[in-house]
């Protein structure tokens, strides 16, 4: 098992403040080496949640690199992903990610990013919030209604209600290696 594990969380202006705060503090607790990406309109910039959460990058999206993480968590919230979902670095690094077979998680509407990038993610099982899973399956999806979706190295929750479940998940995964 290695010593410590590396996450970035990714949040987009708008994000769901709990989705954040609540695995941010359970990977704090777990030890985890934590680094956090926004985006905005210039992108690299601190942030406001929904609920008024101010959130702040210790990282560059252009300076993201998967051999410097062993996972990422996608933040949702409606307008925090529509913003991330757009974002080619974002993008450009999920790629680097599934290549690596690194986990990637999404809660609520995170997998909106997969949406945006239908071409690393069709075929693959998911779970999203309820509003969003035509949009799911229409990029070519499966949807599956689950507090939490693991898919290898994928790992779904729908809701704010599961975000520590959630983070409790990719934890297991990230110390299990049950992920080659």
């Amino acid at each position: 098992m290695k010593e410590v594990y590396a996450i970035v969380m990714a949040a987009g202006k708008g994000f769901h403040d709990s989705e954040h705060t609540e695995p941010y503090k359970f990977f704090e607790e777990k030890g985890l080496k934590i680094d956090v990406v926004t985006c905005y309109k210039a992108g690299d910039e601190e942030i406001k949640g929904a609920d008024g959460t101010p959130l702040s990058p210790t990282i560059k999206l252009a300076d993201l690199r998967a051999e410097n993480f062993d996972a990422i968590a996608v933040i949702g919230g409606y307008e925090g992903a529509s913003r991330l979902r757009r974002n080619p670095e974002l993008r450009r690094f999920l790629g680097e990610m599934m290549k690596q077979r690194k986990i990637i998680g999404m809660i609520c509407h995170g997998p909106w990013v997969a949406c945006s990038n239908a071409d690393l993610f069709t075929g693959r099982t998911m779970t999203c919030y309820s509003d969003m899973q035509d949009d799911l399956v229409h990029a070519g999806i499966i949807y599956r209604e689950q507090p939490v979706v693991i898919d290898g190295n994928l790992i779904t929750s729908p809701s704010p209600r599961e975000a520590v479940l959630w983070a409790q998940t990719i934890y297991e995964e990230l110390t299990s290696k049950l992920i080659p």
